[in-house]
């Protein structure tokens, strides 16, 4: 990032910077929603806006003896660099060499076009805050899916990206004439399913299917529901490359993924 940098400050009692040409700091604070304007006293550096033209800024400057002073200083010209995304299976990410240009970032499954919309079905979306590490696994994806990244750069502004997670592999939960259910993985591979967990009752986490009056682990991914305790019966199941699947498991021999 760049910065403004104050040298000399052993003299000056307080400091603050705002884009734009002021020359009372009353009207620099009346702007304050817009100008960028900082407080940089103790700290003596500003980070200006990343602009495609050359920007003016005004330092007002509070000295140890009592008097002020109005300093103008122009930031040259700098492009604002696209901010890559790249999608790896369910993870999608920034790259590394663009990271300090997001300012806010927030992904979810399926499409969307306004904030409130993604975060209104954050129970079913797979809702997620990215702005501290700018990457996230989507989980509960068993074929490609469509994900929403929304984000402003580091000048605000607000931009939309559509891209398409595909899971490695995927699982099949299956039931036979006898009611018994197996989950399989489409490689063929046992290993690649890490853990299958079976619950009464509709379950939407581990905890609760713990609580449930039938629970099991099923280290050879095949169980039998008792269904005289409930109708319906959640699966889940965990995979090697971490991601996360329920079912909906009836006594009709309904199998509904969630």
């Amino acid at each position: 990032s760049r910065y403004v940098v104050v040298t000399g400050y052993e003299q000056i009692k307080g400091i603050w910077i705002a884009q734009g040409h002021y020359t009372t700091y009353s009207a620099m604070k009346a702007d304050k929603a817009t100008n960028n304007l900082k407080n940089v006293t103790n700290k003596w550096k500003y980070s200006p806006v990343v602009s495609a033209e050359a920007l003016e800024y005004t330092c007002y400057i509070k000295m140890q003896d009592g008097t002020s002073c109005y300093k103008y200083i122009t930031v040259q010209a700098t492009a604002i660099p696209d901010v890559v995304i790249e999608v790896s299976d369910l993870t999608v990410f920034v790259t590394d060499e663009t990271t300090q240009y997001v300012k806010s970032m927030y992904g979810a499954k399926g499409e969307y076009t306004t904030y409130a919309e993604m975060k209104a079905d954050r129970a079913t979306n797979g809702f997620k805050t990215m702005t501290q590490s700018l990457c996230h696994t989507f989980t509960n994806v068993n074929a490609a899916t469509t994900v929403t990244i929304y984000y402003k750069d580091i000048n605000g502004e607000s931009h939309w990206e559509y891209y398409t997670i595909t899971p490695s592999f995927t699982v099949n939960v299956t039931m036979n004439g006898e009611g018994r259910v197996t989950v399989t993985a489409s490689t063929g591979e046992f290993s690649d399913i890490k853990a299958v967990y079976f619950a009464s009752g509709h379950c939407t986490t581990l905890a609760q299917m713990k609580t449930a009056t039938v629970y099991k682990k099923a280290t050879n991914h095949v169980y039998t529901p008792d269904f005289t305790v409930d109708t319906e019966y959640t699966v889940r199941v965990v995979t090697i490359d971490g991601n996360t699947l329920y079912w909906s498991v009836y006594q009709d021999g309904t199998i509904t993924p969630r």
